[in-house]
């Protein structure tokens, strides 16, 4: 979600909400497929209750697989971004990186922009 779609008001909100739990909700069917076919990982606990993925996992990784992964998710911790860290890295991509790589300024000054956007950032 993006303050993009938050500014368009009610129906796009609705719309990004409605798109992001296709694509990666708990009970949308692209996890369910993509965890199935492919064996790849998801946030959310109550989709190794699924009987489909629980099998694929066994099938894929081994006997007492899905529990072990199970569990193995319950212990990971996210760790959120700073709320600067999107104008920073933003930053970063566009500006530092870029002007450093293509010569217009040494890798040292790019390094030291990053860090100067990083404290005025933070600062407030």
């Amino acid at each position: 979600m993006t303050q993009q779609a938050v500014d368009k008001g009610p129906d796009s909100i609705q719309a990004a909400i409605s798109f992001i739990e296709y694509f990666g909700g708990s009970k949308g069917p692209v996890l369910k497929r993509w965890a199935v076919e492919d064996g790849l990982g998801f946030g959310y606990e109550s989709p190794y209750g699924d009987a489909d993925i629980a099998a694929s996992l066994e099938t894929l990784y081994g006997p007492g697989s899905a529990s072990t992964i199970q569990q193995q998710a319950g212990l990971a911790l996210s760790e959120p971004h700073p709320v600067w860290f999107g104008s920073w890295i933003q930053f970063a991509y566009s500006t530092a990186i870029p002007n450093a790589l293509s010569q217009k300024i040494t890798v040292a000054e790019a390094t030291r922009e990053m860090a100067n956007k990083m404290r005025e950032l933070k600062s407030g």
